[in-house]
Order: structure tokens, then sequence, then C-alpha cells
């Protein structure tokens, strides 16, 4: 799922990327949450975007 819109205020563009993505369970074999996949998508998200997180889990 991805969804983003672009939108000005004040003449400074303003956006939001909204991302869904399942992260694999790590080699272990450990789900994504407890194996650091998560963590490791966020970060690679917050390299190119001033603001990341996590909204929930499905």
């Amino acid at each position: 799922f991805l969804h983003g819109g672009i939108e000005r205020i004040q003449g400074h563009a303003q956006g939001r990327l909204v991302i869904a993505a399942a992260p694999r369970a790590d080699d272990a074999g450990q789900s994504p949450t407890r194996g650091g996949a998560v963590a490791a998508l966020l970060e690679r998200a917050r390299r190119h975007a001033n603001h990341a997180e996590v909204l929930g889990y499905v």
C-alpha cells in the first residue's frame, strides 16, 4: 500500500507519504518485530525523510 500527497501552505510544499510494508523474518526465524527488521526498515526510511514512524502493526 502506498499513499502520498503534496500541498502548498503559505508557499511551502508540505508532503506526506504513507507506506505499508511487510518485513520478513530474520535469518534466525524470529518475528520481524523481535528480529529488528522493522527497526532496520525505519532507519532506512529516516535517511530520506525528516520524520518517519511506525503507526501500527497488522
